[in-house]
């Protein structure tokens, strides 16, 4: 029984879903002088919902070293945070003009096929941030 599925039309009166574009993240490439550069899927385009951090998100990430805006965002799909054991990067998630890396997956419900997770926002392209992200004619 997917649960999210039947209240999300009733949260989306109150906060309408957006769209987003998610980068999955694909590993890195090594570059001449062996700096390791994340490298991202093509973009895919994602329904979400962007709410802000509860108090019980931000008493679990209380040991994560973050600075910077941050916002819990549900997304229809698998996405994933910084996970070192595993070696993935982080996915990025584009919306309200920023890209926003995830760098928690706070809950995952697989047999619905939606998560919720964490992400803070990134340096625009001007500051040189995300020269390695595919580019998207005219946006940011």
């Amino acid at each position: 029984m997917n649960l999210h599925a039947m209240v999300r039309g009733a949260i989306g009166l109150v906060n309408p879903n957006i769209t987003g574009v998610l980068y999955r993240s694909i590993g890195y490439r090594v570059d001449d002088n062996g700096n390791q550069i994340p490298a991202y899927s093509d973009p895919i385009t994602v329904e979400i919902q962007v709410q802000s951090l509860t108090a019980d998100d931000l008493q679990h990430l209380d040991n994560i070293n973050q600075q910077g805006k941050m916002k819990a965002v549900y997304v229809n799909g698998n996405v994933e945070g910084l996970d070192r054991m595993r070696d993935l990067g982080g996915d990025i998630l584009e919306f309200e003009g920023r890209r926003w890396l995830v760098t928690q997956q706070i809950e995952e419900w697989t047999q619905s096929g939606w998560c919720k997770v964490h992400v803070t926002s990134q340096l625009d392209e001007q500051k040189g941030n995300d020269s390695d992200l595919p580019q998207r004619d005219g946006e940011l």
